[in-house]
């Protein structure tokens, strides 16, 4: 329990989702912020009776949600302030694509190209047998159906069909993918962002993208939209870094006098 693992590039097998354990304790980070220490403080917190599941537990949330051993403060500061309500949900599946490589390519590669009746369990399987060394490759599947169920990215049908849902997402959890996917001050193209494997893995409509960007305009994440030698592309305001902190912030999206907007 004294290790300080996290490399998102050893994260090639998917454990337990752990998604209620997840949502109820990781805004503990904040004050555990090393690996070490959260995984201390999680082997005394989770509720499995026996503290050998609970150790085994502690390690997959601290490694899954942390880099070079320092947990990842700015999701837990976001469940801190959104809770296990929709935005919480899908900030928590956006880190949980970054920090998963396989339940990534399964969301963005399978799931998302899922129409009509969707895809079957079954199906996923054998999308994910090339990809994976491990033999329980079933049980990978079976956790990533329940980490979409409980994230509610998808609905199953006679309990082995699996129908994506795809939603508009909270202005809130758009901003947070912004203020990740984009850290410096620049111009994106809307089809660049709609074409990223993780957004599409998001389940998010393209047509959603516009109003969203418009939102973001409104808020002041975003300083500009613009159509420019046929590309429409909108320009970020400032680093992520601060538009991060205008999002955590708790009284607003985005502090008027911080970004001298408004006046």
């Amino acid at each position: 329990m004294n290790r300080a693992l996290s490399q998102p590039s050893r994260r090639t097998h998917f454990n337990k989702p752990l998604i209620e354990e997840t949502l109820t304790h990781l805004p503990s980070a904040l004050d555990h912020p090393t690996t070490v220490e959260f995984k201390r403080y999680l082997t005394d917190h989770l509720p499995q009776s026996a503290r050998s599941t609970r150790e085994r537990y502690a390690e997959y949330i601290s490694e899954r949600f942390s880099t070079d051993g320092q947990m990842n403060r700015e999701l837990a500061r976001a469940i801190a302030r959104f809770g296990g309500a929709r935005t919480g949900r899908e900030i928590l599946y956006f880190e949980m694509l970054r920090s998963v490589p396989v339940f990534r390519d399964a969301s963005s590669l399978w799931l998302a190209e899922q129409e009509g009746n969707g895809g079957s369990r079954g199906q996923l399987v054998e999308f994910l047998r090339p990809r994976l060394s491990v033999t329980d490759v079933g049980e990978v599947a079976s956790v990533a159906i329940t980490a979409w169920r409980r994230l509610g990215k998808i609905r199953l049908v006679k309990r082995t069909g699996v129908i994506p849902i795809w939603a508009e997402p909270s202005i809130e959890a758009f901003l947070y993918a912004l203020a990740v996917l984009f850290p410096e001050r620049t111009m994106v193209r809307v089809d660049a962002l709609a074409g990223m494997p993780i957004a599409r893995a998001m389940l998010w409509p393209r047509r959603c993208l516009e109003p969203l960007l418009r939102n973001a305009e409104r808020f002041g994440h975003v300083s500009k939209i613009s159509d420019i030698d046929q590309y429409h592309q909108f320009t970020l305001a400032e680093s992520g870094a601060v538009r991060m902190e205008w999002l955590l912030a708790d009284s607003t999206l985005v502090p008027a006098k911080s970004m001298g907007v408004g006046t």
